[in-house]
């Protein structure tokens, strides 16, 4: 709670970002389109209620993520991990992750909810305990919420699922009973999305595929030198060689090859122009499969900075903006921490590869744990939350139109949230080969001990020991022992 206070004394009202700012103007008309998503509108335009501008929305994020953290490291310390509940904690607030809270942005809000699907799960996992009707609605609500955030997310809350359902043993009924139960559930969140988007909302389908579409034909194009469209698109051969990079597809739909864009979203608006152009897409890929992984490698490399040197930050930070208010509040607080996530962003730190080995490093960890000691509540939540870092980050491999630091904002928290997790698994390995060699050793030593005894003692001494160790012993004691109904094994 006081690191709630302090965010939101330092960084109140916060800041739109440029897809938040839109969809502000869609809650506040009541008028929604998909292209990004339509719940955020609809709460940005409730919360306008409430009081203008970013500020509800800026302290509602804090809030789910704080209230997240809050329930996930509670339920650690409850569990007996007090050590690990603290730490993640402490490392969730540095400035690479909270700053980026300054932003009202789907990102953020979606690294907020997920803390809270994270907590739900864990709660249900350590404790082993089904939820409450009224509890099961509510993590529904969440997922359904988180759902409709981004367009690739269900790539990490999938993963998550198996903490609500953990599989205990690797057999083939209990894997096929959670995986069954989650398709159902899945399906009705999904259901519920397209419910009330369709009947309460009035969404406009603006069927935002398109953007990625021609994001892979131009890549595809630029590498072919040929019109991938197939004639679909306006002077595509040359709007590409004007127009394309590798980092973003915007200049298709608001720069200088504008026609682009507003032709694929005529073409998507039909049925039959829909059909055509995504028809022609996948036979591009097809056609031309090395120019296609050539693109999106080259596009992912730069999100994450392998062999490519565009460093976006993760905000725009006080650069101004069209649609700031007249008089932002910034605090000395804000700036500071400002300072230092872009400090964090620009270094080691910001790199999407880095956090890849670190996902990587704890999922092998985990998976070597449970491997050798069965089930284990703690090595099982450390590999069902780097699974989700992982399969979210490649995600954006084959479904990016962008390269924004932003988008790995979730990663960022699924990794660091595991690093307290390998390093207590570390520290137990590391403990029990201490022991064993510890063990080892005075084993030897006690043979070596006996066999030095042996060898200074006298013969007959030496045979007694040897007819003691095989179980032979003098006459006068086996004839006592005999007496007394004793049995001997030789």
């Amino acid at each position: 709670m006081m690191a709630l206070a302090i965010l939101v004394f330092a960084m109140f009202p916060g800041r739109f970002d440029g897809d938040s700012s839109g969809q502000y103007q869609q809650g506040l008309t009541f008028v929604f389109d998909d292209h990004h998503s339509v719940m955020n509108a609809a709460m940005l335009g409730v919360l306008s209620g409430i009081a203008k501008g970013p500020g509800p929305m800026f302290v509602l994020q804090l809030a789910l993520w704080i209230g997240g953290l809050l329930i996930f490291t509670d339920a650690l310390i409850a569990f007996g991990d007090p050590a690990v509940g603290q730490a993640i904690s402490i490392l969730c607030l540095i400035p690479l992750l909270s700053f980026d809270f300054f932003d009202i942005q789907k990102d953020a809000l979606f690294t907020a909810l997920l803390a809270v699907l994270i907590g739900i799960g864990t709660r249900t996992l350590l404790h082993r305990s089904a939820m409450l009707l009224i509890g099961a609605f509510t993590a529904f609500c969440f997922l359904i919420f988180a759902l409709d955030t981004r367009q690739n997310d269900f790539f990490a809350l999938i993963p998550l699922w198996f903490l609500v359902r953990p599989i205990y043993q690797l057999k083939a009924r209990a894997i096929l009973a959670s995986v069954g139960v989650g398709i159902v559930v899945f399906a009705l969140a999904a259901y519920a999305i397209w419910r009330i988007d369709d009947d309460v909302l009035n969404t406009h389908r603006s069927h935002a595929i398109y953007s990625l579409i021609i994001f892979d034909l131009a890549g595809i194009s630029a590498r072919t030198g040929q019109d991938a469209s197939g004639g679909l698109l306006p002077d595509f051969s040359a709007n590409v060689a004007k127009c394309y990079n590798p980092h973003e597809w915007d200049a298709f739909l608001g720069g200088a090859c504008r026609p682009v864009g507003l032709a694929a979203q005529h073409l998507v608006a039909d049925d039959r122009g829909r059909a055509k152009l995504e028809l022609q897409w996948v036979k591009e890929i097809l056609l031309h499969p090395v120019a296609y992984v050539r693109h999106r490698a080259r596009n992912f490399g730069c999100l994450i900075r392998l062999g490519c040197y565009h460093i976006p930050d993760m905000s725009a930070g006080w650069a101004p903006r069209p649609w700031d208010e007249p008089d932002m509040r910034v605090t000395v607080g804000a700036r500071v921490i400002g300072a230092m996530a872009q400090h964090m962003w620009r270094g080691p730190l910001g790199s999407g590869v880095l956090w890849i080995l670190v996902l990587l490093t704890e999922l092998g960890i985990s998976a070597h744990r449970l491997r050798r000691s069965g089930f284990e509540p703690i090595p099982y939540l450390a590999l069902v939350l780097a699974s989700a870092g992982l399969c979210y980050t490649l995600s954006f491999a084959i479904a990016s139109v962008a390269d924004q630091l932003r988008y790995l904002h979730p990663v960022f928290f699924l990794a660091i949230v595991g690093v307290p997790f390998a390093l207590t698994l570390l520290r137990a390995a590391v403990g029990k080969m201490e022991f064993a060699s510890t063990e080892f050793s005075r084993r030897l030593r006690s043979l070596t001990s006996a066999d030095d005894a042996m060898l200074k003692a006298p013969m007959g001494t030496i045979f007694q020991t040897s007819f003691g160790m095989l179980g032979w012993k003098k006459g006068s004691e086996r004839d006592k022992s005999s007496a007394t109904g004793r049995d001997h094994d030789i």
